[in-house]
């Protein structure tokens, strides 16, 4: 079974994903009207007790629908979660009245071109608003693209093919979104930059201590998250916060540890660390 992003979602892969034997998973795209108008039409009575599911101690709704690719049915599950919802307008409304306020506050030289700037300045939010610019820039939301945006958020829209309950769809699409953000994680922060190196045996070697450290590094995460931890660090900063501590051999032989802050405390006993240390305040 084929698991694919919403980037392969076009007329001549879906044809050819239909024709073929082997079931898939595909995220849909909006940049099919056809799929602007199932998520609006989902929207309006999508939340029913009737079609509830509980992924992950989330409740998300849910409606199976079809699209018509030349002459073929593609099935599709439309998910609905309310908290994403809450989140995804929460995030677009901000982001979008900080760009206007910036906008609106740009002062533009002689030699600079307004249209330039406005795109620049709103990027990605660019068609969601007018302007016109006579020595300063005023601004206007286009509150009919606004709402279109809105009407979708919380909304997901995956076309399978094959026998699968609409949690089972979600889960394992979830989890291809999980795969790709690891690959991120691999490239952006474990140091995996262009490889050279003379032999396979060594090409083998850099990838399994990589994928052991990417292992290590998302098993860490999930016990910060567990544990309330990323609300005060980001993994670097907690990484930062422990490398501090100093294990010290005395002329004896004995071995102490450097004192522990407060900081430092919090996360041993947090992470469960098996590391030994006096107390602050040591009880009697």
């Amino acid at each position: 079974m084929f698991i694919l992003d919403r980037g392969f979602f076009n007329k001549n892969n879906l044809r050819m994903l239909l024709e073929w034997e082997n079931d898939f998973i595909i995220g849909a795209s909006y940049s099919f009207k056809e799929i602007k108008h199932i998520a609006l039409m989902a929207k309006r009575d999508i939340e029913s007790a009737e079609h509830m599911l509980k992924v992950e101690n989330n409740v998300i709704f849910y409606k199976e629908a079809k699209m018509n690719i030349e002459g073929k049915n593609l099935s599709l599950y439309v998910y609905y979660d309310i908290n994403r919802e809450k989140d995804e307008k929460n995030r677009f409304y901000l982001s979008l009245g900080e760009r206007i306020q910036r906008l609106r506050e740009k002062k533009v030289w002689s030699y600079e071109n307004p249209k330039e700037i406005a795109k620049e300045i709103m990027g990605e939010y660019y068609n969601y608003i007018m302007w016109e610019y006579d020595g300063s820039f005023k601004v206007w939301p286009r509150e009919n693209a606004i709402s279109q945006w809105v009407n979708r958020c919380g909304i997901t829209i995956i076309g399978y093919k094959g026998n699968y309950k609409p949690e089972e769809v979600l889960i394992w699409y979830r989890e291809r979104d999980s795969i790709e953000k690891m690959f991120l994680s691999l490239k952006s922060y474990l140091g995996s930059k262009p490889l050279r190196v003379q032999s396979i045996e060594t090409l083998n070697a850099l990838f399994f201590i990589n994928f052991i450290a990417l292992i290590l590094r998302h098993r860490l995460l999930k016990i910060m998250l567990e544990k309330g931890l990323l609300k005060k660090y980001s993994l670097e900063k907690l990484m930062l916060e422990l490398g501090k501590i100093r294990k010290i051999i005395l002329v004896n032989g004995k071995e102490v540890v450097s004192e522990i802050t407060k900081k430092q405390r919090e996360i041993i006993e947090k992470l469960n660390l098996d590391i030994e240390y006096v107390p602050k305040n040591p009880r009697v």
